[in-house]
């Protein structure tokens, strides 16, 4: 088993993630590109692949968190990121000047709508309903999370748009 990691290592493990804030720039502008060559489109390229990159400093501030016993500070860092990826889609939405913005937005984005909804639902159960053992490796609510992600995941694949 892990040692516990202290106040210093936490710090050390962010400042690690700094790399991937700078890739991620990059990723992002190749990923039409990407989407383009593979024939994914750009919706799954997006869900699936940016949305991996773009989160590991987020999944490492979390593992970290849970590795010293900070579970809320884990547990905030999800829901601070959470907000404020919404807050930034609004911003998106004023800056976009050819009409609403979710109207322009590929139609397979709409699996990620209940998706996303299920998934905080599971997880607002999971907050009140406080389960106090494992059956498996994971608690139902957070094993039942994940079969929604990739199901979600799945039927954005199916639903995908071309390549642009």
């Amino acid at each position: 088993m892990d040692q516990p990691v202290g106040q210093p290592e936490l710090l050390k493990e962010i400042n690690r993630t700094r790399a991937f804030e700078v890739l991620k720039s990059v990723r992002v502008l190749s990923r039409s590109e990407l989407a383009r060559q593979t024939g994914l489109g750009e919706a799954f390229v997006g869900s699936l692949f940016i949305a991996i990159t773009t989160s590991l400093p987020e999944i490492v501030v979390s593992l970290a968190a849970v590795r010293i016993g900070a579970i809320d500070l884990g547990i905030w860092n999800f829901l601070g990121s959470n907000l404020f990826n919404l807050l930034i889609l609004g911003l998106d939405d004023l800056f976009y000047r050819q009409g609403p913005l979710l109207a322009a937005a590929d139609a397979s984005h709409a699996v990620a709508i209940p998706a996303v909804v299920a998934m905080n639902a599971l997880f607002l159960i999971g907050l009140t309903y406080r389960v106090m053992t494992k059956r498996f490796v994971v608690a139902w609510d957070t094993g039942a999370m994940a079969a929604v992600y990739v199901a979600a995941v799945a039927l954005t694949y199916l639903l995908r748009g071309g390549g642009g």
